[in-house]
Protein backbone atom coordinates (compact mmCIF):
# COMPACT_ATOMS: atom_id res chain seq x y z
CA UNK A 1 0.00 0.00 0.00
CA UNK A 2 2.84 2.36 0.82
CA UNK A 3 4.46 1.62 -2.48
CA UNK A 4 1.19 3.11 -4.18
CA UNK A 5 0.80 6.32 -1.67
CA UNK A 6 3.68 7.09 -0.90
CA UNK A 7 6.35 6.16 -4.04
CA UNK A 8 8.96 8.30 -2.80
CA UNK A 9 9.37 6.18 0.46
CA UNK A 10 11.29 3.83 -1.03
CA UNK A 11 12.56 0.71 1.40
CA UNK A 12 12.58 3.60 4.61
CA UNK A 13 11.83 1.30 7.55
CA UNK A 14 10.64 3.97 9.88
CA UNK A 15 6.42 4.23 10.66
CA UNK A 16 5.12 6.53 7.56
CA UNK A 17 3.44 10.19 7.95
CA UNK A 18 0.23 9.13 8.65
CA UNK A 19 -0.77 12.87 7.36
CA UNK A 20 0.65 12.23 4.08
CA UNK A 21 -0.68 9.42 3.30
CA UNK A 22 -4.19 10.83 3.97
CA UNK A 23 -3.42 14.09 1.98
CA UNK A 24 -2.40 11.44 -0.69
CA UNK A 25 -6.11 9.23 -1.14
CA UNK A 26 -7.71 12.25 -0.71
CA UNK A 27 -6.07 13.66 -3.58
CA UNK A 28 -4.59 10.47 -5.67
CA UNK A 29 -8.51 8.20 -4.80
CA UNK A 30 -10.89 10.18 -3.88
CA UNK A 31 -10.92 8.98 -0.22
CA UNK A 32 -13.04 10.88 2.47
CA UNK A 33 -11.73 11.19 5.95
CA UNK A 34 -13.98 12.57 8.59
CA UNK A 35 -12.23 13.61 12.14
CA UNK A 36 -14.77 15.85 13.85
CA UNK A 37 -17.75 13.93 14.62
CA UNK A 38 -18.97 12.41 17.29
CA UNK A 39 -19.36 8.77 16.33
CA UNK A 40 -21.65 7.58 19.12
CA UNK A 41 -22.10 4.21 20.83
CA UNK A 42 -22.56 0.69 20.13
CA UNK A 43 -25.89 -1.25 21.50
CA UNK A 44 -23.48 -2.29 24.59
CA UNK A 45 -22.78 1.85 25.45
CA UNK A 46 -19.14 1.35 24.34
CA UNK A 47 -18.01 4.35 22.64
CA UNK A 48 -17.44 4.18 18.61
CA UNK A 49 -13.66 5.30 18.18
CA UNK A 50 -13.95 4.67 14.33
CA UNK A 51 -15.90 3.96 11.50
CA UNK A 52 -15.31 2.67 8.03
CA UNK A 53 -17.78 2.71 5.02
CA UNK A 54 -17.95 2.63 1.61
CA UNK A 55 -20.53 4.58 -0.23
CA UNK A 56 -18.10 6.77 -0.52
CA UNK A 57 -15.46 5.42 0.90
CA UNK A 58 -15.69 7.25 3.70
CA UNK A 59 -12.66 6.86 6.84
CA UNK A 60 -14.25 8.30 10.31
CA UNK A 61 -12.37 9.26 13.23
CA UNK A 62 -14.71 9.94 16.63
CA UNK A 63 -13.80 13.76 17.31
CA UNK A 64 -13.14 12.69 21.07
CA UNK A 65 -9.48 10.99 20.16
CA UNK A 66 -7.04 13.84 20.36
CA UNK A 67 -5.92 14.68 16.58
CA UNK A 68 -2.79 13.02 15.74
CA UNK A 69 -2.73 11.79 19.24
CA UNK A 70 -1.31 8.07 19.61
CA UNK A 71 -4.66 7.00 19.69
CA UNK A 72 -5.82 8.75 16.75
CA UNK A 73 -3.19 7.20 14.86
CA UNK A 74 -3.71 3.45 15.88
CA UNK A 75 -7.35 3.90 15.11
CA UNK A 76 -6.65 5.80 12.00
CA UNK A 77 -4.31 3.02 10.87
CA UNK A 78 -6.46 0.17 11.77
CA UNK A 79 -9.56 1.75 9.66
CA UNK A 80 -7.15 2.13 6.71
CA UNK A 81 -6.49 -1.03 7.22
CA UNK A 82 -10.23 -1.55 6.39
CA UNK A 83 -9.81 0.40 3.46
CA UNK A 84 -7.03 -1.07 2.13
CA UNK A 85 -8.19 -5.20 2.80
CA UNK A 86 -12.13 -4.65 3.00
CA UNK A 87 -13.30 -2.02 0.44
CA UNK A 88 -14.02 -4.79 -1.76
CA UNK A 89 -15.62 -7.26 0.19
CA UNK A 90 -18.89 -5.06 1.47
CA UNK A 91 -21.71 -4.70 -0.58
CA UNK A 92 -24.53 -6.35 -2.01
CA UNK A 93 -24.35 -9.95 -2.25
CA UNK A 94 -20.61 -9.23 -1.06
CA UNK A 95 -18.69 -10.92 2.19
CA UNK A 96 -19.97 -7.84 4.47
CA UNK A 97 -23.30 -5.94 4.16
CA UNK A 98 -23.32 -2.65 3.22
CA UNK A 99 -26.35 -1.92 5.07
CA UNK A 100 -24.34 -0.84 8.36
CA UNK A 101 -20.80 0.95 8.45
CA UNK A 102 -17.90 -1.47 9.67
CA UNK A 103 -17.57 0.26 13.60
CA UNK A 104 -15.03 0.23 15.67
CA UNK A 105 -15.22 0.55 19.64
CA UNK A 106 -11.48 0.20 21.81
CA UNK A 107 -12.49 -3.89 21.82
CA UNK A 108 -11.70 -3.72 18.15
CA UNK A 109 -8.74 -2.14 17.61
CA UNK A 110 -7.09 -3.90 20.93
CA UNK A 111 -3.78 -4.98 19.67
CA UNK A 112 -3.66 -8.77 20.05
CA UNK A 113 -7.09 -9.50 20.37
CA UNK A 114 -7.66 -12.92 18.86
CA UNK A 115 -9.72 -13.43 16.14
CA UNK A 116 -12.78 -14.80 17.04
CA UNK A 117 -14.81 -17.24 14.86
CA UNK A 118 -17.25 -14.84 13.01
CA UNK A 119 -16.36 -13.56 9.70
CA UNK A 120 -16.52 -10.11 11.40
CA UNK A 121 -14.51 -11.07 14.07
CA UNK A 122 -12.07 -12.10 11.48
CA UNK A 123 -11.98 -9.04 9.71
CA UNK A 124 -11.52 -7.12 12.40
CA UNK A 125 -8.34 -8.90 13.45
CA UNK A 126 -6.78 -8.07 9.86
CA UNK A 127 -7.66 -4.61 10.13
CA UNK A 128 -5.61 -4.60 13.62
CA UNK A 129 -2.48 -6.43 12.20
CA UNK A 130 -2.13 -3.96 8.92
CA UNK A 131 -2.85 -0.97 11.69
CA UNK A 132 0.27 -2.62 13.72
CA UNK A 133 2.44 -3.02 10.96
CA UNK A 134 1.73 0.42 9.34
CA UNK A 135 2.54 2.34 12.41
CA UNK A 136 5.55 -0.07 13.76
Amino acid sequence: MLQYVLPGRGSNPNPPDLRKVVDVLKAKYGILFAFSNDLGNVANGQKILGMFSVNPLTVHICASIAAWSPAFHKTLAHELGHLVLHRDMIGGGKFISCDKPIVDTARQIRYRESAGRSDLEWVEWQATEFAMCLVL
